[in-house]
């Protein structure tokens, strides 16, 4: 008695193998879609790096407009403190404190410039704490002329790169101020040379 072929076949082995082949198949599939890509459009990630600084910093150099004794303006050349910042406004600040720090005894202590802004016509908007508004301190038609001209002038003399005031108008707290002791200071003030005094 013969025994059919057909009866001896079995479907696990095949049906193992067919399973084997699709899981060599799709692994292969997954790597080659996951594998890091190397191309010349890959973004590269750079871990984050501290900035150098560079010691050539750009000195500048400040003119100002000091009221001496006889009640005129000297003129002093001196570097910015800081030299990293060529725009107007950081420069203004400077030079204010620079006036301060040489000649405190010409301005209310306390003083201190808190805003600068800036017009297309030139005019340099200085904002002040209320302690340069001080009216007993301004009783001196001298005093306030020489303290609100040593501003102007230094003001007027800075080489920013972004502005170059022609004139300046003084605030308290955001607000235009009128007089400083019998001066008018109501309207933008241009640098005036008659108190400058000559080397």
């Amino acid at each position: 008695m013969t025994q059919d072929n057909s009866n001896n076949f079995r479907p696990l082995p095949v049906i193992l193998m067919v399973v084997i082949l699709a899981a060599i198949a799709s692994g292969g599939w997954w790597l080659k879609t996951h594998r890091p890509t190397t191309s010349a459009n890959a973004v590269q990630i750079n871990p984050p790096t501290t900035p150098v600084e560079t010691s050539d910093k750009k000195s500048i150099s400040l003119t100002l407009y000091i009221p001496n004794d006889n009640a005129m303006l000297e003129k002093h050349s001196v570097k910015d403190s800081i030299g990293s910042s060529a725009h107007f406004a950081d420069l203004a600040k400077n030079a204010c404190s620079l006036l301060q720090e040489k000649a405190p005894d010409n301005f209310p202590k306390g003083t201190k410039l808190i805003d600068v802004k800036t017009k297309p016509d030139g005019t340099a908007i200085l904002n002040f704490n209320s302690k340069f508004n001080d009216s007993s301190f301004w009783n001196s038609s001298a005093l306030a002329l020489m303290g609100t001209y040593s501003i102007v002038n230094t003001i007027t003399a800075i080489p920013a790169d972004d502005f170059k005031a022609q004139q300046v108008q003084f605030q308290v707290e955001g607000k235009p101020i009128v007089v400083l002791g019998e001066l008018d200071v109501s309207d933008p003030l241009k640098p005036e040379t008659q108190w400058v005094q000559k080397n």
